[in-house]
């Protein structure tokens, strides 16, 4: 069965409004607003865009809270304006809105000469999906040592589904450390600092139970997490881990000590509950 007619055009009319609210304007909005008394049809529009506008723009700054301290309140509120105009809500829950946010910041030009933004906003997004993530039970060592019929050297385990990695050109986590200290700026030391020019840092954001933790990885570290999120097996995983390592990056003395970092590697990955069985 088609839709109404009269359904295609209240359709044709809600868009347009919500399109317009996006925009900050819209043609000819006497006729979708009535005037009142006291307010006129365009009065009526500023407000329901203004309080759109100002909800959406707390809901970033809740949730990019590192990059609001780095950019400062006026700058991140224009960047976020510019976001809410081209990246429309798909979704009626706020907790979505966002995600396309650090591909905005790489591409926007006011943030030319500051490219390390966009992966401390991959950062602040990837705390907050895992602060919403679903709860599953994450392998330990002990996990391990208790299963019983099974070859632990070919069980299958996959990531989290809290984990995300973030690699980046920068020391990205001594610059999200730099502006966790509210109304921090990446133009003054507030009692710390950092250097952009140091080596650059892989970031790792997962949560233990209901904490939400975030720290910089050793490239062993992310090699296995790689490997396992393509379905690797540990004695998979660490076979491919140490090819890529020893091969592509050339940057061991000997097979040998790469091989006790990726033993030190796995501990880690136990010890913080990073994996979970598939």
């Amino acid at each position: 069965m088609s839709p109404k007619p009269e359904s295609n055009a209240l359709n044709a009319l809600q868009d347009k409004f919500i399109h317009g609210l996006y925009q900050g304007e819209i043609a000819n909005v006497e006729a979708l607003i009535c005037d009142s008394n006291k307010l006129s049809a365009t009065q009526h529009f500023d407000i329901y865009h203004g309080s759109m506008l100002g909800n959406f723009t707390a809901s970033l700054r809740a949730v990019f809270p590192r990059v609001l301290a780095a950019l400062g309140d006026q700058f991140f509120d224009a960047l976020a304006r510019q976001y809410i105009k081209n990246h429309p809500s798909k979704t009626p829950s706020l907790d979505d809105f966002g995600e396309g946010f650090p591909c905005f910041c790489e591409g926007f030009k006011p943030l030319h000469d500051y490219p390390y933004v966009s992966d401390v906003a991959s950062v602040d997004w990837s705390w907050h999906q895992a602060f919403h993530s679903c709860d599953v039970s994450a392998v330990f060592a002990a996990d391990l040592q208790n299963v019983l019929g099974v070859d632990q050297a070919n069980i299958q385990l996959g990531l989290h589904p809290s984990l995300s990695i973030i690699r980046s050109d920068f020391p990205l986590y001594s610059l999200w450390q730099f502006n966790e200290q509210e109304n921090a700026s990446v133009d003054s030391n507030n009692g710390a600092s950092f250097s952009l020019d140091a080596p650059a840092e892989i970031v790792m954001v997962w949560r233990q139970d209901y904490q939400v933790c975030v720290t910089s990885i050793s490239l062993p570290v992310c090699a296995l997490l790689t490997a396992f999120d393509e379905g690797c097996s540990p004695t998979q995983a660490f076979e491919r881990a140490f090819e890529q390592l020893w091969l592509e990056q050339k940057m061991y003395d000997s097979e040998e000590a790469l091989a006790a970092e990726l033993s030190e590697a796995w501990s880690f990955l136990l010890k913080q509950g990073a994996l979970t069985r598939l």
